[in-house]
């Protein structure tokens, strides 16, 4: 079975939702325009990482272990980042289960293990870079539909 490392999103009445303007707040604005859940243990976040994620005007919530998480908050977080050392059988139930929710996901990996060769993988640390890179991730897998399409695609 191969494992997607991405889902989608969706809003309460499985319409696919827009996904956040990340050009919404004013200017000057500290508070976090939405919500990012982490999926990992205690070391999977750290507070460096929260802090540059903070300034970028994002909330990571977690980390959290996925045992722990409530389904009924789904539609408080924009995606999910799941740490890769975790995944187990639970956590492919929950990854099915946000699949069902459309609520897009991806398995990162810390800034300190990052693999020597082959390629490289979406990092959770504070590098800018980084941000970018698995903001722009969850933003074009949340716009795509059930056929993997953009929405409004004309291809």
């Amino acid at each position: 079975m191969q494992r997607r490392i991405v889902g989608f999103a969706a809003d309460a009445g499985g319409q696919a939702r827009d996904a956040p303007n990340l050009g919404a707040l004013p200017s000057g604005s500290t508070v976090p325009q939405f919500k990012v859940l982490v999926i990992g243990d205690p070391q999977t976040l750290l507070e460096t990482t929260r802090l540059a994620w903070q300034a970028a005007e994002i909330m990571l919530e977690g980390p959290t272990a996925p045992d722990a998480i409530d389904l009924g908050r789904a539609r408080d977080w924009a995606g999910v980042l799941v740490d890769i050392a975790l995944v187990d059988d639970r956590l492919i139930d929950l990854l099915d289960a946000f699949e069902e929710l459309r609520l897009p996901y991806i398995f990162i990996v810390v800034d300190t293990l990052l693999p020597s060769e082959g390629p490289r993988p979406y990092i959770l640390g504070p590098d800018p870079a980084d941000i970018q890179a698995l903001l722009q991730a969850l933003l074009n897998e949340g716009r795509k539909g059930p056929d993997g399409m953009l929405s409004g695609s004309h291809s």
